[in-house]
């Protein structure tokens, strides 16, 4: 009976994990259950050649997916252990842990999304942009916020604009957007 609750649990946490984004939303990864471990391996039937060659932002989604895992864990009550081994195979060992506290940010992960709209020029709240700078700077995390229209910014902006138009007049890297790419049905 306890193997299949945190049977159970895994399949819960995972479901978190895979809320990870992903370039065009490939969800580049494998999972597999073990007895007290999930492993994560990369998909790359899954890699974007034309925009990522080094597989970098692969490896980035596959980190992201890890700190959903390992989020999602610690909600359900399980202390995480992460390996990773030189044939990127990442094996996160869990074991139950009734002490745990649970993370705030495991909330933030199912309303987490990509919005697509126009930019409505809108600045963000100075409050709003405060609390995200306190709450995620560490040694190792900072966050540099440029004013808009100071020099900083405009060189910034130009090189984004540069780089946008490079990719667009790029035709494997359209090709491969076009590919990943789904549209809604639309209501009739």
């Amino acid at each position: 009976m306890k193997e299949a609750l945190q049977k159970d649990d895994f399949y819960k946490i995972i479901n978190y994990a895979i809320k990870a984004p992903s370039g065009h939303n490939t969800q580049p990864w494998f999972f597999a259950i073990y007895e007290n471990s999930i492993i994560i391996t990369p998909n790359f039937e899954r890699s974007l050649p034309a925009v990522d060659p080094n597989n970098r932002e692969l490896f980035i989604s596959l980190g992201c997916a890890v700190e959903n895992l390992c989020i999602a864990a610690n909600h359900y009550g399980y202390e995480s252990q992460t390996d990773i081994n030189s044939e990127w195979k990442i094996t996160v060992t869990l074991n139950k842990n009734s002490e745990i506290i649970p993370d705030t940010l495991f909330e933030q992960i199912s309303i987490r999304q990509t919005n697509r709209l126009l930019y409505n020029g809108n600045s963000i709240y100075q409050s709003i942009l405060d609390d995200v700078i306190i709450a995620s700077q560490t040694d190792s995390v900072k966050i540099q916020v440029f004013e808009r229209n100071s020099p900083t910014f405009d060189i910034l902006k130009n090189l984004v604009l540069e780089g946008n138009s490079q990719q667009l007049n790029n035709e494997n890297f359209k090709q491969e957007l076009i590919s990943w790419i789904r549209y809604n049905k639309k209501d009739t």
